[in-house]
């Protein structure tokens, strides 16, 4: 039954590598079901048990359903989270507190096997988001303390893996916290420059591997957006500028995926508004009609109304400045037309 559970989990996760999120809620409340079943000794031996972790953190990674829990939450909204306490739903936060109890148990009782501790590391790094932003930065930072202790016990230079999840443990989105914040942009500035120093190698060792290089992506356009905030905006600007090379590469060699061509629009828009600010009006053109040639045919998916619509806004303002007025009128009621998709979207007919 457990290699029934471990089948049904692995498969949840190839589900989550073509965005199925039903189908992997499933198969993992399936997984929960087939372990919860087991009684006696057989449910309390290790390989049972660090299923059963697998089956509540994959489930804490989707939540709810949407609407929340069933029969919805009091007066049609999400109740405020108490101070200290996290923004995740309820399941979610039920599912990851049971992940880390029994993982930080198995740790505790064997604590050299590695399966154990580096999903403890992804549990901690995956907590529910708390109000506190130096909460998360805690938690990432346990995250990471494990995954340094793996990397240091493999041969040579370290489980790939490893080093990945690490990389991508500094470099979590979130840690960049609220505007105005400066010690705490300054340590995720810290953290993000590390993070590029070991994708950097790590791209470089396995350069066919375009998880990694995705990566990177990402650490540049945090890095980004870190020093933006600091309004450092020539750094921002060239790290951004490495970003979109570095997507531009991956559209060309998986032509094919459409969520490399997402991030290259996304990327050539942020890049575009940095030229703005300097009043580079030709290139920050050219950068936005290739951002949304990367996006219209992808119109009608979730959340694209609103990205084309301010694209489409953003080079109207271009045009204006450009003195090509009959042009940036155009661009305008594109914008328009995005923004009333936007608000008609997921409505029933």
């Amino acid at each position: 039954m457990t290699e029934l559970a471990r089948a049904r989990n692995q498969l949840g996760s190839v589900y989550a590598s073509t965005r199925q999120p039903q189908q992997q809620r499933s198969l993992y409340r399936q997984a929960l079901a087939t372990l919860e079943s087991i009684k006696g000794k057989a449910a309390r031996t290790p390989k049972v048990r660090f299923e059963l972790a697998r089956s509540h953190f994959q489930l804490s990674r989707l939540g709810s359903p949407r609407g929340g829990p069933r029969g919805g939450f009091p007066g049609g909204r999400r109740p405020p989270p108490r101070r200290g306490f996290p923004f995740g739903r309820s399941d979610e936060v039920d599912h990851h507190a049971k992940a880390v109890e029994i993982l930080e148990a198995l740790r505790k009782q064997y604590p050299k096997v590695q399966e154990y501790r580096f999903l403890l590391a992804l549990c901690y790094r995956e907590a529910p988001r708390s109000r506190d932003p130096w909460t998360a930065l805690r938690s990432t930072d346990k995250a990471a303390k494990l995954l340094e202790e793996l990397i240091e016990e493999s041969p040579r230079s370290g489980n790939p893996e490893h080093r990945h999840e690490l990389i991508k443990t500094y470099a979590r989105a979130e840690m960049r916290g609220p505007p105005g914040m400066r010690g705490f942009t300054q340590e995720t500035e810290k953290r993000l420059n590390l993070a590029l120093s070991l994708s950097e190698k790590l791209v470089m060792e396995h350069p066919h591997v375009p998880d990694y290089a995705t990566s990177q992506v990402h650490v540049l356009f945090n890095l980004a957006i870190t020093l933006e905030r600091r309004q450092v905006d020539k750094d921002a600007e060239a790290f951004c500028r490495r970003a979109v090379t570095l997507q531009k590469k991956l559209v060309k060699r998986f032509a094919n995926v459409d969520s490399y061509k997402v991030w290259l629009g996304i990327l050539q828009e942020t890049l575009a508004r940095f030229l703005m600010r300097r009043q580079q009006w030709k290139e920050a053109k050219t950068l936005l009609k290739e951002s949304i040639a990367n996006r219209e045919s992808l119109a009608n998916e979730r959340g694209m109304h609103g990205f084309l619509g301010h694209a489409y806004h953003d080079l109207a303002n271009v045009l204006d400045k450009l003195g090509e007025a009959e042009e940036a009128i155009l661009m305008r009621a594109k914008a328009e037309k995005h923004h009333r998709g936007r608000r008609g979207f997921g409505r029933r007919r």
